[in-house]
């Protein structure tokens, strides 16, 4: 019997995700462009960081979720994206696709999928969303995706300003995305 529950507890340390001792934020460079304008719809979106009001600066994703080097290159298809699709679906499923157009996108683990609705005032709603559910052996990375997505069941509006799209929850905080190019 106490093989049995050491072997339990070794598969669930196995499966889990590991806690890391140290955070490393890290913090995306980008530039206001003034010259071209962005819709919701036409553009891939990445995510720099969520800046609540209660906070003064701006929380950054983990390095290791962004940063990823391969052969001595920083990969850029790392790191937490999302579109709008500007057609609308035809899913008879209103449990699942309760707005008329679809959004989805990807995070450093996993990717998701859901439906939305905007209007000219730039409200937004985001329907439940579908996800994969993979695990890195990172917490920090992980509970940086569970925010996100949490995050993305609170979303009350929206902006673009140039090329910076701000995404508001909470009716004042907000997450941070600029076009991948």
């Amino acid at each position: 019997m106490r093989i049995g529950i050491i072997f339990f507890i070794g598969l669930i340390t196995l499966c889990g995700c590991r806690k890391d001792s140290d955070k490393s934020e890290c913090i995306i460079d980008y530039k206001i462009d003034s010259s071209t304008s962005y819709s919701l719809t036409s553009t891939r979106w990445k995510l720099i960081g969520f800046k609540e009001t209660s906070k003064t600066k701006i929380d950054y994703p983990p390095c290791e979720g962004y940063r990823v080097e391969i052969d001595g290159k920083v990969n850029a298809d790392y790191g937490v994206y999302i579109s709008f699709q500007d057609t609308m679906h035809n899913y008879n499923n209103p449990e699942m696709y309760p707005y008329p157009y679809i959004y989805g996108g990807n995070t450093s683990v996993n990717s998701y999928a859901g439906s939305y609705e905007f209007d000219y005032a730039n409200n937004l709603a985001l329907g439940i969303f579908n996800t994969t559910e993979l695990c890195h052996q990172s917490s920090e990375i992980m509970d940086f995706e569970r925010r996100y997505y949490r995050t993305l069941k609170k979303v009350d509006r929206f902006e673009i300003n140039h090329n910076v799209l701000t995404v508001y929850y909470n009716s004042t905080d907000k997450m941070i995305f600029v076009p991948v190019e």
